[in-house]
């Protein structure tokens, strides 16, 4: 495109690493989890797909995130309460579902979501998903989804950590959780 000073659009990948530190407010860390990943229905190049939460506070914040997920108010987007509206198309949508199926066969344990809500007004609607347990090499881990679905991992060796939160071909943008600004640095 440069040789022939052709217009060009890109499409950039949205698999950033989302960082939760021990230390992290866990409120303000599960409100920019729920945002890296279910605004725009996870139609964001920047969305925070993956989540890496260490250990000690796992349990607590994945609790924590799964009430949150499950309470999102699903439906119109043009509707003041709506919290997650339709993906693009129901292709999309069953584009993502697929990804969730190979999460499932692949040893993944879906902590909520997974589907299309009961009483959604069109096929395009998938569920906030949350899911643990995968393999970072595995598709719906590496491969971008483009939908509003989260691998999760839990951490305790910082190093191993930061080795697999830049293990992805695509990522444009990352989140660090902590209360201690060298720490993030």
């Amino acid at each position: 495109a440069a040789d022939r000073i052709a217009d060009v659009t890109l499409e950039l990948g949205g698999k950033g690493p989302l960082v939760v530190h021990e230390d992290a407010d866990l409120d303000a860390a599960v409100h920019a989890a729920v945002l890296a990943i279910f605004y725009n229905t996870g139609e964001t190049c920047t969305a925070g797909s993956r989540l890496f939460v260490h250990d000690a506070v796992a349990e607590e914040f994945l609790d924590r995130l799964v009430e949150t997920a499950e309470g999102l108010a699903i439906g119109d987007p043009l509707e003041r309460d709506t919290r997650m509206g339709p993906k693009v198309s129901t292709a999309q949508a069953e584009r993502t579902l697929e990804y969730v199926e190979q999460a499932r066969e692949a040893g993944g344990d879906v902590l909520v979501g997974g589907g299309r809500p009961d009483d959604a007004s069109s096929d395009a609607f998938v569920e906030p998903t949350v899911i643990e347990g995968l393999s970072h090499d595995s598709a719906p881990v590496q491969e971008e989804i483009f939908g509003p679905v989260l691998a999760v991992f839990r951490w305790d060796d910082y190093d191993e950590m930061i080795d697999l939160a830049n293990d992805v071909d695509y990522g444009l943008a990352a989140g660090v959780m902590t209360e201690s600004a060298s720490q993030a640095y």
